[in-house]
């Protein structure tokens, strides 16, 4: 893509805002996972890979740097086998739910009727996948919420 070395520069100037403004970074990457790893690597800031569906290899680097992951509406669909798996890779103290709403949609509900209430879904399809209690997997991604936005 004609706009990739564009956009990687963008992004570390991203990545070295947060970093004087002490702000983690939310990231929502697609298809570009090695060209965010080293300004990643360069600025040591927070962040979260937001409705995160790559591969237990492609987040592999990522948790090494710290790395929170985002699960949204992906993760509710029986056919995301791959999202599943991801889910059950990621350490406990490093998940976090959403919805992206209203673009991303659940097994019960398609765009643009999702709403941020849908984040339930979420949590019972997270709470399945790994053996946990609903609220076990509510508790769990509270805590992570707090410690990662510092609340």
């Amino acid at each position: 893509d004609s706009q990739k070395p564009q956009q990687t520069a963008w992004f570390a100037r991203e990545a070295a805002f947060a970093k004087k403004h002490d702000k983690p970074l939310v990231i929502h990457c697609r298809k570009a996972y090695s060209d965010i790893l080293e300004p990643l690597k360069e600025y040591g800031v927070p962040f979260l890979l937001h409705s995160c569906s790559c591969s237990r290899e492609q987040v592999k680097p990522f948790l090494e740097l710290g790395a929170y992951v985002s699960f949204s509406g992906t993760l509710t669909r029986t056919n995301a086998k791959k999202v599943l798996d991801l889910a059950r890779f990621v350490p406990r103290d490093r998940v976090l739910f959403e919805t992206d709403s209203p673009y991303i949609g659940t097994d019960k509900v398609r765009p643009p009727n999702v709403r941020p209430a849908q984040v339930m879904e979420v949590a019972e399809a997270y709470a399945e996948a790994t053996g946990l209690t609903l609220e076990e997997a509510e508790k769990l991604t509270d805590k992570n919420a707090e410690r990662f936005f510092v609340l």
